[in-house]
């Protein structure tokens, strides 16, 4: 089954510089994660200091999240306000 995972952090005091080199340490290394398709990190195009990072994974649904997501998302929340949803793909 298909399904995602998106976390989202607002982290307007940060200076963007060091929420990205976090979000990079965070993502590197991760291509070795069985069952992990896909991982992509944007920016919120309007609003300073916004940031989703998505998690697409090829395995059973995991209702609550992933380990790994909810290690991010636990990291996360020591720079910012973070928001932790799994998505399952329409029609599995």
């Amino acid at each position: 089954m298909t399904w995602m995972e998106q976390i989202v952090v607002r982290t307007p005091q940060r200076p963007e510089a060091e929420v990205w080199r976090r979000l990079a340490d965070l993502t590197s290394g991760l291509d070795e994660v069985f069952g992990l398709v896909a991982v992509s990190v944007f920016r919120n195009a309007t609003v300073h200091g916004d940031y989703a990072l998505l998690l697409v994974w090829n395995e059973p649904l995991l209702a609550t999240g992933s380990s790994l997501g909810l290690r991010i998302t636990a990291t996360l929340a020591r720079i910012g306000l973070v928001d932790h949803t799994v998505w399952a793909e329409q029609g599995e």
